[in-house]
């Protein structure tokens, strides 16, 4: 996929949009809506900039012929901001590890700013923007409404504004990563002061990496964890794809399955079925808490549409490219979800249970289906699979079955041994064909270049 690393994220009435790419940067907005700032590509300013002692400098000197990451921040005086550069003062020392040097920039008075500071204890160097040119040249900044202006004066904070005018002006916060050359190489701005850039993520992008992290999510009253994984790097709107676990719960395998989603391209989103991140701790219990869901067709479709709800809701997805892939319990929630008529591009059930309560109820799901199918799988009578072939037929489904001859349960899994009498047991050649299977079928679906 082609990779840009360049994000917006604006909140508006309707929710969450991602925009990449860029417009003309440069003087002042109407609203924190309508800034055009500097974006991947881009030149860092030669605007004029002060220390914390006074001493005047330029922003493009400040930062040249050294990787550098500048944030620009609203003042000292913002809460939602100190916080933020407390969290980056946390990865510091790894980002100096890996050659940055660490700058943040806002438009307030020194005093305001060293009183951060110190209490704080923040160890990279802070500057004021008092004419307020950098926060311009870069296009964030912003004409701050006089309703805004009245709450503010209300919690004592006085805002500056730039030489010649009356205008009190803030800037969107950003973070960018900016090239010995004075390159920007990453650009992350929010339009909501509220929401800033994860220090972890800062960190995973500098240093190349991915990034996950838990997910605490609702279904009705019930609380879910779950586990988003994607490249941080590639910040243009991308295909998507829900994991749901096998009966265990949402173990290391899942999130594994996650990661390896994620370094592909994709934004990954292992779901959890039961509740509070629960992980069977053998068989027996394994068996009660999907014999619970199972047993539930109603709430296993809840469950699994909240994960979905997750992803659709995340401003790097691209909601028309969406999937949910499944193994063996799991395998069953998405195909249920499937039945359900969720938007989904396609679903794909790994040595997956078929059956459902009542399959003449299934109308043509708006998803593909694609189920990966060990042919000696003894946890799948054939009455169960041929009454599955009867119901993608009767409701004339965009489905394949591709069956994997000596394979059985669980054959995706190193964890199930090697021992197929036992039922269930890793089969390495099924596990790679039925991945580069699901490959191809994402290509159809998502109408993207096949990967291998």
């Amino acid at each position: 996929m082609k990779r840009i690393r360049q994000v917006c994220v604006v909140v508006a009435a309707l929710g969450v949009c991602l925009i990449a790419g860029r417009s003309e940067a440069g003087g002042i907005a109407a609203s924190d809506r309508d800034v055009k700032p500097l974006g991947v590509g881009d030149q860092i300013p030669d605007a004029e900039i002060r220390s914390l002692d006074g001493e005047s400098a330029r922003l493009r000197d400040r930062l040249d012929s050294k990787k550098a990451i500048l944030i620009v921040f609203r003042g000292g005086w913002c809460p939602f901001c100190s916080a933020h550069l407390a969290g980056l003062q946390g990865v510091y020392p790894k980002l100096r590890e890996l050659g940055y040097s660490v700058y943040a920039v806002a438009p307030d008075t020194t005093e305001s700013v060293k009183t951060m500071r110190d209490e704080k204890d923040l160890g990279y160097e802070l500057l004021l923007d008092p004419k307020m040119e950098a926060i311009q040249a870069l296009g964030l900044a912003f004409k701050v409404s006089q309703a805004t202006l009245d709450r503010y004066q209300d919690y004592g904070i006085t805002l500056l504004s730039p030489p010649g005018s009356t205008d009190k002006v803030l800037p969107v916060p950003a973070v960018y990563l900016v090239s010995e050359k004075g390159r920007i190489e990453y650009a992350h701005w929010e339009a909501d002061y509220k929401k800033r850039l994860n220090p972890e993520e800062v960190l995973a992008v500098a240093e190349g990496k991915l990034f996950a992290r838990p997910v605490e999510y609702l279904d009705e009253d019930q609380m879910l964890k779950g586990y988003i994984a994607y490249d941080p790097s590639n910040t243009e709107k991308r295909p998507c794809v829900v994991v749901v676990h096998e009966w265990y719960g949402l173990n290391d395998y899942s999130k594994r399955r996650a990661r390896q989603l994620a370094g592909m391209g994709y934004v990954a989103f292992a779901a959890d079925m039961y509740g509070n991140g629960m992980v069977a701790a053998g068989r027996e219990q394994a068996a009660k808490l999907a014999g619970q869901v199972r047993s539930d067709r109603a709430l296993m479709r809840r469950r699994a549409a909240a994960a979905l709800a997750v992803l659709k809701a995340d401003p790097r997805v691209d909601p028309g490219r969406i999937a949910a892939i499944g193994y063996c319990f799991g395998g069953g929630c998405v195909l249920e979800l499937a039945r359900s008529g969720a938007a989904l591009a396609g679903v794909v059930s790994f040595h997956g249970n078929l059956d459902t309560p009542h399959p003449e109820a299934t109308e043509k799901p708006k998803a593909a289906i694609l189920v990966c199918h060990g042919a000696a799988d003894p946890h799948v009578p054939p009455e169960s699979l041929n009454a599955f072939v009867r119901e993608m037929n009767r409701c004339a489904a965009d489905w394949q079955l591709n069956m994997y001859g000596g394979a059985v349960h669980a054959f995706t899994n190193p964890d199930s041994g090697v021992d197929p009498s036992k039922g269930a047991a890793y089969n390495a050649e099924a596990d790679r064909r039925s991945w580069n299977d699901m490959l191809a079928f994402f290509a159809r679906v998502f109408r993207q270049p096949e990967q291998k």
